[in-house]
């Protein structure tokens, strides 16, 4: 016998658990509103291979190994051109960067609270299903790629985009930051953002800024050498990613954020690793993608 709603809409009873376990993903475990995790990638090709790259992640990547996930609930592609990666700072690439000018393109996807674990068990099935399949692009540059539990968020007013619709209607610009601490004051950076940092940072053109921390977590299926290297890469969890939303192009106000590596050095508050603008793609289009590499000087 199945039981009803306050609606009288059957709520069990309807389809067998076993014989469907997909009810089980909403039916059990957390529901709760907002962002609590992301998956944020910055990636890119090979020079020669922009819009090659650009089909394959955005016309099967993104939605085969990124939006198909249950509990992702939004994303968005960002595009770093040529003129604004040269506005990146510091002037020493991010480790494990191989160079500031890696890392062209960036994916952000929001994950629902709680549900990290059951996004990452999918992701790597569904990329070891691919890659069995040949669907991993080979002419790619490694960037800086991280499942990452939300810390904190920075509202300039009442009146600007919640985080949980940041990505739905992209913003006009972004800008990505890196910070490095020791792992032991990795909460104290934490604070000091949210308090007093950001506070004060978010302004003017900045119309929020989120706090994310690395997940460290040992996740059964993964191979210990990859283990090592996510490590790494989150500095063994003093690393922090901030990513500020803003209502303009950065080009038009980047002089807000010059300031931003001396304040960070001043006050022993990490080491800033990278502060990278961004653009939003357009999804579905190849538009940008001639602007990704240097003219030359023939050209």
């Amino acid at each position: 016998m199945s039981t009803t709603d306050a609606a009288g809409i059957p709520v069990s009873g309807l389809v067998d658990h076993d014989a469907n376990p997909n009810l089980g993903i909403a039916a059990e475990g957390p529901l709760d509103l907002g962002v609590g995790h992301a998956l944020i990638s910055l990636t890119g090709p090979e020079p020669g291979y922009e819009v090659e790259y650009n089909r394959w992640y955005e016309d099967d990547h993104y939605l085969a190994g990124g939006m198909y996930a249950p509990w992702v609930f939004a994303g968005r592609r960002w595009v770093a051109t040529y003129d604004l990666r040269a506005m990146r700072l510091p002037d020493t690439p991010c480790p494990p960067l191989p160079s500031l000018d890696t890392g062209w393109m960036l994916g952000t996807y929001w994950i629902a609270p709680g549900r990290i674990d059951d996004v990452e068990a999918w992701a790597l099935g569904a990329n070891r299903r691919l890659a069995a399949a040949g669907r991993i692009y080979p002419h790619r540059v490694p960037g800086l790629t991280a499942f990452q539990d939300l810390a904190a968020v920075v509202y300039r007013d009442d009146g600007v985009v919640r985080a949980e619709w940041a990505l739905h209607d992209p913003a006009p610009g972004l800008v990505l930051e890196v910070l490095d601490t020791e792992p032991s004051a990795r909460d104290e950076l934490i604070d000091w953002l949210r308090e007093e940092h950001l506070p004060s940072r978010v302004t003017g053109p900045v119309t929020s800024a989120m706090v994310f921390r690395y997940d460290l977590r040992l996740h059964a299926g993964l191979k210990p050498k990859i283990h090592r290297a996510l490590r790494e890469q989150a500095r063994d969890g003093g690393r922090l990613t901030v990513v500020w939303f803003l209502d303009t192009d950065p080009r038009r106000c980047w002089e807000h954020f010059l300031g931003e590596p001396g304040i960070h050095s001043r006050g022993g508050r990490g080491r800033m690793n990278l502060l990278a603008p961004f653009v939003p793609a357009r999804m579905g289009t190849d538009h940008l993608m001639d602007r990704l590499v240097r003219p030359t000087e023939e050209e």
